[in-house]
């Protein structure tokens, strides 16, 4: 939001492909709604078909943007728990149990018609592996590029539609190759994201975003509906389905050359008007897939939960 071991070592294809692109708009691009737009009739902006415009008696602008100067911090709770197995050639056998703990800080720096500009800091970056097998888990880690940011100050710049576009370091911070690398990686995952309906929407509005997957990959379809707007807040739900072989595209591991599966997962996203910058998010995902090669052959049915509490600074 304006607010990311062995062969399986794909954790960015994972989180990347599947939870990020789930969520999509709802971590990266959901604003606060405003009541008082203009109603106007369903229509497709981009990556986003509006299916439905909803209640228009009661209007509420998604793209409404934080106002310069306000502040909140951000803890993210992610876990990835399942099973792993290789057979073939090779033989392993994992129970995977893995929580990331990411706390950070916003503040809104700058924000008129032509975008706006979010300071982050990551405060804290925790990993809690209680994987069946040492190390197993750290390939799952949420968005571990992060932890060679901790402390670093970064300029989010996201457009007049709400896009991210840039991530640079504030004026002043210096910082390093690795964390360059780093900087490059958080653009990867988040400047792609579809952005939200253009237009205002209603209660029981509907629409679609098309999320690439990655590496050339299909796309995810994720689809999202305003439940409720009452007394300033307001509640979306996004439910998410696709191919597995999405996430790797054209980029599979070494040593396999198919991928089959299904991604499917729902989530919840609640916030305030009057607080653009707070919001809870809930989100689970399933992801059932098959890795197959020449001699061996890999399974993952993996349970993805993702928990984000904000609150004003």
């Amino acid at each position: 939001m304006f607010a990311t071991s062995t062969t399986v070592a794909r954790r960015k294809a994972v989180r990347a492909g599947i939870a990020t692109a789930a969520i999509g708009a709802v971590t990266l691009g959901v604003a606060a709604p405003s009541a008082g737009a203009t109603s106007v009739p369903p229509s497709s902006d981009g990556d986003v078909v509006v299916l439905d415009a909803g209640d228009l008696s009661q209007p509420v602008d998604l793209g409404a943007r934080p106002a310069a100067g306000t502040a909140a911090t951000n803890t993210s709770v992610s876990s990835v728990t399942g099973t792993l197995a290789v057979t073939g050639e090779q033989e392993q056998n994992v129970d995977l149990d893995v929580v990331t703990t990411v706390v950070e800080s916003a503040h809104v720096t700058a924000s008129d018609e032509s975008g706006v500009t979010i300071r982050r800091r990551v405060e804290s970056y925790d990993v809690t592996d209680n994987s069946s097998e040492d190390g197993a888990g750290e390939s799952f880690a949420s968005d571990e590029e992060l932890a060679e940011l901790v402390g670093v100050d970064l300029d989010y710049l996201f457009g007049p539609d709400n896009r991210l576009q840039d991530v640079v370091p504030a004026d002043g911070v210096e910082v390093t190759d690795e964390q360059l690398a780093a900087i490059d990686e958080v653009i990867a995952d988040g400047i792609d994201k579809a952005g939200l309906p253009a237009e205002p929407v209603g209660v029981g509005a509907q629409w679609t975003a098309t999320l690439p997957g990655t590496n050339g990959g299909a796309a995810i379809e994720a689809t999202y509906t305003l439940v409720s707007f009452a007394d300033g807040q307001y509640t979306v739900e996004v439910s998410a389905a696709g191919d597995a072989a999405s996430l790797y595209g054209d980029d599979l591991p070494r040593g396999f050359d198919e991928a089959s599966g299904t991604i499917a997962g729902t989530g919840t996203l609640v916030g305030s008007v009057d607080e653009p910058l707070v919001r809870s998010v809930e989100l689970e995902l399933d992801l059932d897939v098959t890795l197959t090669g020449p001699t061996t052959e890999m399974t993952m049915n993996l349970t993805m939960t993702e928990s984000e509490v904000s609150a004003t600074a």
